[in-house]
């Protein structure tokens, strides 16, 4: 049986690391880099049109 609890335990293993990548978009680093993100974005043609500036500032707001 221990080759059997070995691969219990692997298969629990994995679906634990799978659950946490399927979790990581939600999480707040994700999150955080991807707002850092969007100004890089926005400047990427050389032209910040202001309705880009206004809507991230009101992301930021409605974040906190």
């Amino acid at each position: 049986m221990a080759l059997w609890d070995r691969v219990k335990e692997s298969a629990s293993t994995i679906r634990t690391q799978l659950m946490a990548r399927k979790n990581a978009p939600k999480s707040g680093a994700f999150r955080d880099a991807g707002m850092a993100m969007r100004p890089l974005v926005a400047t990427a043609d050389g032209i910040v049109d202001p309705s880009k500036r206004q809507r991230v500032t009101r992301l930021r707001r409605s974040r906190q």
